[in-house]
């Protein structure tokens, strides 16, 4: 055996000391796993699946009246923005069915797909950002309290990366799950599509754009970064991670 994997397999071993690698199975009742799907018409078992046809934006109106320092006119504004780009990724998505790439315009077609990754990521995002919003549990617990306090030290380490990445970047601050390293990492973004890191699985999301605190705070952005850590619900932020770790990582990733 060789010293690189003998070294990936110790490193394996130490997440399973850990207690920190969980199933899928663990997460998804019996009988969507009997089905072949998720229950969101999701892939499983290997099996195909139906396609979504067509994206359409959620509603996160629960969000409204239940956090503390992010009003509701900012919401409100910031879900119109997000549904925004729900109707334009099905524009360019539409159009580049459409298209015959043997008779593309170069420049049309470079611009369209280059709109296709910013409007696709602007709605994915929101919808995690969003989704890590509100909620009762206010602290990480389990195997996610176990990976930051393991990768970061503590919480509030993590929290102070979080923030300070938030600061410096345009657009956003994540933290993700790293496949190729089986850590937890935080991670800039300056657009939508721009410094997009590969291989990774965000778990907690948080929007710096202007548009996310303006009506709130100006340009105030320090105060907004603190009342976005104090309204994270740590529940679908721990699920994430859970959903992550369901798939195999490690060297295995770029084999």
């Amino acid at each position: 055996m060789n010293e690189q994997k003998e070294s990936s397999i110790l490193d394996r071993r130490n997440f399973l000391k850990l207690g920190i690698l969980s199933t899928a199975a663990a997460l998804i009742p019996n009988s969507v796993l009997a089905a072949g799907k998720d229950s969101s018409g999701g892939i499983g078992n290997g099996k195909l699946f139906p396609p979504i046809q067509k994206y359409i934006a959620k509603k996160y109106d629960n969000l409204l009246g239940g956090l503390k320092g992010i009003s509701d006119s900012q919401l409100k504004a910031h879900f119109g923005l997000y549904e925004n780009y729900i109707n334009k990724i099905n524009e360019f998505e539409a159009k580049i069915k459409s298209f015959d790439p043997d008779q593309a315009n170069p420049t049309e077609y470079r611009a369209w797909h280059v709109d296709q990754t910013f409007m696709l990521n602007g709605s994915v995002l929101h919808e995690l950002y969003f989704g890590n919003l509100g909620g009762s549990q206010k602290e990480p617990n389990g195997n996610l309290k176990k990976m930051i306090n393991r990768d970061f030290g503590n919480l509030q380490i993590l929290m102070g990366h979080l923030k300070a990445v938030g600061k410096v970047m345009r657009g956003w601050s994540l933290l993700a799950f790293n496949y190729r390293t089986g850590r937890l990492n935080v991670y800039g973004l300056d657009q939508h599509n721009q410094l997009v890191p590969t291989m990774v699985f965000p778990i907690l999301v948080l929007d710096v754009y202007e548009h996310a605190y303006m009506i709130d705070y100006g340009t105030d952005r320090k105060k907004y970064l603190d009342a976005f850590v104090t309204n994270i619900d740590w529940k679908p932020v721990g699920e994430r991670l859970e959903r992550a770790m369901s798939v195999s990582f490690g060297e295995a990733v770029t084999a």
